[in-house]
């Protein structure tokens, strides 16, 4: 697994963060939803090295508005028991200002509690729900 490199890449991205982060705060013009569905840590390194990919990308550092919405089977995403291969990676990208989601209905389902989560990550009532609403809100949908 490549985690040590994508370590790497978020912990800049995380460093970029806050020094945006202490300057005016302006809004941030792009936009973009990571649709979360599915499981596995080959996935789950992916949906990492994509958010990771697009945090470097020039045209967009420091504007971006990032939001994970896990549900369905990824839900696991999420879960400290399933995914702890990426634990340091969610660290930092909470720290760096991505908005991290999980769906309730999900949760239920597969018998988490908040306390089965990662700090940081935020429940909303229902996964689906949030990214429509997201949606419409100008935000840009990615699958990965």
């Amino acid at each position: 697994m490549k985690v040590r490199p994508i370590l790497g890449i978020l912990m800049l991205l995380a460093v970029s963060a806050a020094a945006v982060r202490s300057q005016t705060p302006a809004p941030k013009p792009y936009k973009v939803v990571f649709d979360i569905g599915e499981s596995g840590d080959a996935y789950f390194e992916k949906v990492v090295q994509k958010i990771a990919n697009l945090s470097r990308d020039s045209r967009l550092q420091g504007k971006l508005d990032i939001r994970l919405v896990a549900h369905s089977p990824g839900i696991d995403f999420v879960a400290k028991a399933k995914n702890q291969p990426n634990a340091q990676s969610i660290e930092v990208l909470v720290r760096s200002g991505v908005k991290i989601e999980a769906c309730n209905n999900s949760m239920v389902g597969h018998k988490l509690t908040k306390n089965d989560i990662f700090d940081g990550v935020q429940v909303v009532e229902s996964g689906i729900g949030e990214i429509v609403l997201l949606q419409n809100q100008g935000f840009a949908y990615f699958k990965p």
